[in-house]
């Protein structure tokens, strides 16, 4: 008998005690029911660990792993989370968010309907996403559907908001997050547009997460003091500069933007960061026409903070 889950639904959380049962609670509720739950405890010091186990004393048709690691960002967890994975499959459930009762099975069925003779091709499948109160936040995914890669749908068909995965577990160990760069905010998006590069995955236009909004205890929700992001911000900026300047013309103000965020936070960085994030000489010259721009906003920047 085979013990092996198909899907790791994996979860990385720092001080979501308060929001993990979301999770939990729609995780019970899937119809697929087939998969792990797997939690990476990125150091959190609230009740975080004594929540995970009053799940697991509840003793739920899943199978529940919790491991802690020191502090060091939500890309390393993601990182020990494929480590640990036994599912074929590895879906990333964020800690505030939740799924709907299909959405295990929507992802499964739409895989099976990839001609076989084509599912070497792709990485997996990315579906919508809709806020606590039933509204959709996604875009429309072009024709309701679509096979091509992550770079391809941002700029040549204006998708720009909220979709979340599942990959083969085997393709996300290929594409790991840099680990010499912790204790940050390490943008997804630049390692997800690399993997399809090489893959495609196939979008598909139902909403099957739940996205809190206008939530205090959203992940997303707090104001950062510039200094503090100034290094997730320049890894994404150089990241766009460097590989996708071949858009521009599809979207010249994103490109103009991201020269003028790199600028203003690249003085925050060290001289190691400032390594980590160099630009590439097509990038550079291309960036150098907004130099003034990111040192005018750098001042708006500095001004803030001693407000």
């Amino acid at each position: 008998m085979n013990t092996m889950p198909s899907i790791t639904v994996f979860t990385p959380t720092f001080n979501r005690a308060h929001t993990l049962h979301r999770v939990f609670n729609s995780l019970l509720g899937q119809q697929y029911m087939d998969f792990e739950w797997v939690i990476v405890d990125d150091g959190s010091t609230d009740e975080t660990r004594d929540i995970v186990a009053q799940f697991i004393r509840q003793e739920p048709f899943f199978k529940i792993y919790y491991f802690f690691q020191p502090n060091s960002g939500k890309h390393i967890a993601i990182n020990r989370g494929a480590e640990m994975a036994k599912g074929k499959w590895f879906h990333i459930a964020d800690s505030d968010d939740a799924l709907e009762p299909r959405t295990l099975a929507v992802f499964m069925k739409t895989w099976e309907e990839i001609p076989l003779a084509k599912r070497h091709l792709f990485c997996g499948v990315a579906a919508c996403c809709k806020d606590q109160y039933g509204n959709r936040i996604s875009d429309q995914v072009p024709g309701g559907m679509f096979d091509g890669g992550f770079r391809e749908l941002f700029y040549k068909y204006h998708f720009r908001k909220e979709v979340f995965m599942i990959n083969k577990t085997a393709i996300i160990r290929q594409f790991p997050f840099p680990e010499f760069i912790r204790n940050c905010y390490f943008p997804e998006s630049t390692v997800w547009r690399k993997m399809t590069d090489q893959y495609l995955i196939r979008f598909i236009n139902d909403e099957m997460r739940i996205y809190y909004i206008n939530d205090q205890h959203s992940i997303m929700s707090g104001k950062k003091a510039p200094a503090l992001k100034a290094l997730s911000n320049c890894i994404g900026s150089s990241d766009v500069l460097n590989h996708d300047l071949k858009y521009f013309f599809y979207y010249p103000f994103y490109f103009c933007k991201m020269a003028v965020v790199y600028h203003s936070f690249l003085p925050f960085l060290n001289k190691n960061q400032r390594e980590w994030v160099s630009l590439q000489p097509a990038a550079r010259v291309f960036a150098l026409c907004f130099i003034f721009a990111g040192w005018c906003y750098h001042k708006v920047l500095l001004s803030g903070q001693k407000q």
